[in-house]
């Protein structure tokens, strides 16, 4: 037994290791809005923790199957040069059979416990982040970032579905919040690490039309997220004042604010506490709607 468990937890490393939790636990955190907007009552334990634990898995999928095919890219990148593969401590085969596991059990666990759609969104946000983001785009085209977000932003429709089996214009509305945050979120980064990607071939925003550019972009996306906040508030009605008006148009305003003065001095390397913020802003959206909908009428 004790030799199972050291293999269990061997393994476990070496998945946590490729796993990117950062992005994986901001994926995560937007089911649960998803599952209260698809609900009139908290969901059941089970099915809550089905969903989550779902979609963390098949979302450590993507980003083991990204990492294996970017070895070299990741070898030239001061950022990611020091990830298992490109420092040779993990084969590729353990790698995959690793990734394999997480994508079979999590897309398994979606379609017996929160049901087809919910697993049919989960399968479709791997295809998208794995041959449509970093396989056809990431090296083509600055549009991979918004293209490449369908993945990142797919956590409410999966959370929606788990619950009711369809999804709403409010779970479609969640999407769309997150879809044009991912973008401002990471050029923030991609500007700070630009000679990177310059030097890996990767054509981000900033790369290709500079930094200036990048931030012009930046503030016409955050600008659209603020309109959608307001939007759930008012003239739709799905997200009440007091519980996600002021801390979501608040948070988003505040992150409005830091993006201007970056783009007045078109700053190219005090970017990463805005990349902090805007993760702090995605948090703060996700539990003041969870908040707004477990606090409704009925």
């Amino acid at each position: 037994m004790s030799d199972l468990l050291t293999i269990v937890s061997r393994e476990l490393g070496i998945i946590w290791r490729f796993s990117k939790p950062r992005m994986w636990f901001a994926i995560a955190v937007t089911v649960i809005p998803g599952m209260l907007i698809g609900s009139t009552q908290w969901p059941a334990w089970p099915l809550l923790l089905a969903t989550v634990g779902g979609t963390t898995l098949v979302a450590i999928s993507a980003f083991i199957f990204n990492q294996i095919r970017e070895i070299d890219t990741d070898a030239l990148m001061k950022r990611t040069s020091s990830r298992p593969l490109p420092q040779g401590s993990i084969s590729v085969a353990r790698a995959a059979i690793g990734g394999l596991i997480c994508l079979i059990t999590g897309s398994a666990v979606l379609f017996w416990h929160s049901g087809a759609l919910a697993a049919l969104f989960a399968l479709l946000s791997f295809f998208v982040y794995i041959f449509i983001y970093t396989i056809l785009l990431k090296k083509t085209t600055v549009w991979n970032t918004l293209i490449g977000g369908f993945a990142g932003a797919v956590g409410p429709l999966i959370g929606e579905a788990a619950v009711s089996q369809q999804v709403s214009l409010a779970g479609w509305l969640l999407f769309a919040l997150i879809f044009v945050w991912q973008p401002p979120h990471f050029w923030a980064l991609a500007i700070r690490n630009r000679a990177d990607y310059e030097r890996a071939g990767i054509r981000m925003l900033p790369v290709v039309h500079g930094v200036r550019r990048t931030w012009m972009e930046s503030l016409v996306y955050q600008v659209l997220l603020v309109l959608l906040i307001l939007l759930a508030w008012q003239p739709l009605g799905i997200f009440r004042w007091q519980f996600w008006l002021l801390p979501a148009m608040g948070g988003g305003l505040v992150v409005l604010w830091r993006m201007w003065q970056l783009f007045r001095r078109n700053e190219d390397t005090k970017t990463m506490d805005l990349f902090f913020m805007t993760i702090l802003h995605l948090l703060t959206w996700n539990l003041a709607a969870a908040l707004d909908l477990i606090n409704r009428p009925g």
